[in-house]
């Protein structure tokens, strides 16, 4: 959040950040000496949890709004350019992972609640709807894949008496994961684009529900 403190900030923004710090939060790259340091966002409210994909051309994060309240799963190049939102849940998700070979995401997110995060996966250029991977109770959290893609491992205190977070530990069925991301349908259009359309839309006219991997996701995890 250095822009906070080196540029003047109009009455409404200096108001959500005297309430919330991480509303000035942006993200940088920078040389590993310390120079070259380049602001990569510059949307108000917070980008954080950065992850670069395998082979360094793409990074992905959670952009939470300027009210601090939901979140939504973006990529980018690693130069900035190009941002994308891969996401549209009007939920708290975060955590975003790539699988290493760049072709999806695993991450967290509060669709379902707040008491009950659970895992889902999307594709990278968020061409569908994203696909809910994990169906345990309490929260599944903080996704990250192996560097060889066949293990995935993830954070969950179930089955512990203090209901302290432990790691757990997967293989991981990469057919099956494309398999379920190919079925899922494509990505309902976003609100931005969407309203035009949706005074003539009917009830025909509702996107798919993504598959229920509920028989499946033993196959995966």
């Amino acid at each position: 959040n250095r822009l906070a403190y080196s540029a003047p900030m109009d009455a409404a923004d200096q108001e959500l950040f005297d309430q919330d710090p991480a509303y000035m939060m942006d993200i940088y790259t920078m040389d590993a000496d310390g120079g070259n340091v380049r602001r990569l966002t510059d949307v108000k409210g917070y980008d954080g949890g950065p992850f670069f994909s395998r082979d360094g051309r793409r990074i992905v994060w959670r952009r939470v709004n300027a009210e601090g309240a939901l979140a939504e799963i973006w990529t980018m190049n690693a130069d900035g350019t190009d941002a994308q939102q891969l996401t549209e849940f009007g939920a708290l998700s975060w955590a975003p992972y790539y699988h290493p070979s760049g072709d999806y995401i695993v991450f967290t997110s509060s669709k379902l609640g707040y008491d009950n995060f659970e895992l889902f996966m999307v594709d990278a250029a968020g061409e569908h709807e994203p696909v809910r991977v994990t169906f345990t109770p309490d929260a599944d959290v903080l996704p990250v894949f192996s560097p060889d893609g066949g293990t995935l491992s993830w954070s969950n205190k179930r089955g512990t008496a203090g209901g302290e977070y432990q790691i757990f530990v997967a293989d991981w069925n990469d057919a099956k994961a494309r398999a379920l991301l190919e079925l899922s349908p494509p990505r309902a259009a976003s609100s931005s684009s969407a309203g035009a359309e949706a005074a003539g839309a009917g009830a025909d006219d509702a996107p798919a529900a993504p598959p229920d991997m509920a028989a499946t996701t033993d196959d995966i995890t």
